[in-house]
Formats: structure tokens, sequence, C-alpha cells
């Protein structure tokens, strides 16, 4: 066999599109096997087979709103709630949420240029985990890249979990690595975090599109 040959694989899809539908039960489908020989066939199958569901639909909808693209009408406290709790399910690395999010109002994040009527930004958060360590008594040693590595990828997790989220509430996004571009000093301190161990990487900005 060639190297590069691709290995035919057997799948069963459902006769009626409509019956793989995400809110219907699947019990009783008929399913009839397809082989599939090359990658493009999958799309073929996917298409032919399975109903998009909502959570395809926000995926594909997905936009950046500009910063002088939103309007004055503000974010309902509600779906702010909505959209918190939302993604404490995020995957994250060990289960250590090397990370912390602040939650600023207009009036806040405008003194950082920040647009939008409601920012939340993505800290990498290793204080806490020291002062955890110190506690048990344990060594934590955040300096090496794998450290910074791990914790930058979890909250670009994180800050996606929070637009699908937001977006699926019909609520306009930007997402900006801005925030450290600023004086950190000035950023530090209206910020009110600890100038060790942590560090402002990405600002949501939350809003609706004029």
């Amino acid at each position: 066999r060639s190297p590069t040959a691709t290995r035919p694989t057997t799948c069963c899809i459902p006769t009626t599109p409509s019956a793989a539908s995400i809110d219907r039960p699947l019990k009783g489908i008929n399913l009839r096997p397809v082989r599939l020989h090359r990658p493009h066939d999958y799309l073929r199958v996917f298409k032919e087979g399975i109903e998009i569901n909502e959570v395809l639909r926000a995926l594909k909808s997905q936009k950046t709103t500009r910063r002088d693209q939103f309007s004055n009408r503000p974010v309902e406290p509600e779906a702010l709630d909505q959209i918190r709790e939302a993604i404490l399910k995020t995957a994250n690395a060990s289960n250590r949420q090397s990370y912390s999010v602040l939650s600023l109002d207009a009036e806040h994040a405008q003194g950082l240029r920040l647009p939008g009527k409601h920012v939340f930004i993505f800290c990498l958060d290793f204080h806490r985990l020291k002062r955890c360590a110190e506690r048990l008594g344990v060594d934590f040693d955040s300096r090496y890249l794998m450290q910074f590595i791990t914790a930058q990828t979890d909250i670009s997790m994180f800050a996606q979990s929070a637009i699908l989220a937001a977006q699926s509430l019909g609520i306009d996004t930007l997402l900006t690595n801005e925030i450290y571009h600023l004086r950190l000093d000035e950023v530090f301190g209206k910020l009110q975090i600890p100038d060790r161990d942590v560090f402002p990487m990405l600002a949501l900005c939350l809003g609706y599109a004029k």
C-alpha cells in the first residue's frame, strides 16, 4: 500500500436529514452505511445527513464589531450574568485556572480607552496560584515559558467562549490586545491588580452595533 494512501472509512448517516436534528431523539432512525475515501467526503456526508443546529449557526455567524461601530445601547445585566455562567465550563490545562477575568462597566472601560458598554479583561494570573502554594508549603515557579504559553492558551479559549456566548445572545463583540499597548503603570493602577505575576492580555468589548 502506498504510504500516502487513505484507508476508506465506513460511517452511517440518517436516511432523512431532518431526523438528525439536535433536539430530536435518534431512536428509530434508519441508518445507511457510506464509504468515505477522501477528506472532502466527510463534508459531503455532513451536508447531506446532518441538519445545522444553533451552535453551528452561532459559530458560522461570528463577526467583529469595530470600535467606532458600537451604539449607546447598554448591555443588559442579565445577559452579562448568562455570559459569566456559560464560560465557566471552558476547559483549562490541569484545572489550574491560571487566569482572572475583570469585569468593567462603560465608565471604567473608557478610562482605558476601550469601546463598548461593558468589557471583560482576561489576565494571566499566577499570583493566586503562588499564594495557594505558599499556604500549602510547596514551591511554585511561574518564570518559565511553558507556564506562560499554557496560561495564554487557557485565556484565549476562555475569551472565545465568551464571544460565542455573547453573540448567541445578539451582543456584538470586539476582542483586542491593545490593553497592554497602553502605559502599563496606568493600566495596573486603574485595574488595581498586583504588579507581579499578573498581566492583562486580552480585552473583550461588548455592546450593540449601530
